[in-house]
């Protein structure tokens, strides 16, 4: 039998493309029976996203541009692209390779060419000062079946519980915001995928300017 997956495509689309993808959704999964009981997330927090990366598209281009309201959209097309992903892998697990089931959803469908698999770690996590006080740089290696990754941070001296939740992507790099000025942190990423959750990566340190 053949199985598909959604497909997403999100790093080919344009802002607007990716707006009218996010209304589509909304449009197709509200008071859909089958999507009643989605979390993590809800429906409600991806239409709020493309209702967030819209009003920032459209300051862009009311401005005419601008390096702060360009930053601002960018920030919340991250934002979306999580949201999309997470809501993208909620369809995968309910419609379990039922074409009809995934493009209720307002989503495309393609063919699963091999069973998804839980991610490896991710590689190569390095880390270096941010350029703004309190920030820090981070890139890695994507593992495969890796969809998007969870950021955690701790203050130096690392404990059991001093590792913090600092943000989530879906693409290798990640600026950390908001660390004690002047101080060392650590850091490492945990990559999530259709099939589950991976291993936590090696740890990278870096002072915060």
């Amino acid at each position: 039998m053949i199985k598909f997956v959604v497909k997403l495509g999100l790093s080919k689309k344009s802002i607007p493309q990716k707006i009218d993808l996010g209304k589509g959704i909304d449009l197709a999964m509200t008071g859909n029976p089958l999507f009643t009981m989605v979390t993590n997330p809800t429906i409600v927090e991806v239409k709020a996203a493309t209702t967030a990366l819209e009003t920032a598209a459209n300051d862009v281009s009311a401005a005419g541009g601008g390096t702060l309201l360009t930053s601002i959209m960018h920030e919340k097309e991250e934002l979306f692209n999580v949201a999309v992903t997470g809501m993208g892998r909620n369809v995968d697990n309910i419609a379990k390779g039922d074409k009809t089931i995934v493009l209720s959803a307002g989503m495309e469908a393609s063919k699963e060419r091999e069973p998804a698999q839980v991610p490896l770690a991710a590689a190569n996590l390095k880390a270096v000062p941010g350029l703004l006080p309190g920030t820090a740089d981070l890139k890695w290696k994507r593992p495969k079946w890796a969809l998007l990754f969870n950021v955690y941070s701790s203050p130096d001296p690392v404990t059991p519980t001093s590792w913090m939740l600092k943000g989530q992507t879906t693409k290798s790099r990640f600026t950390v915001t908001e660390l004690e000025p002047l101080k060392n942190h650590w850091f490492r990423v945990e990559p999530v995928g259709t099939a589950g959750t991976g291993p936590l990566s090696d740890p990278a340190t870096s002072a915060a300017l």
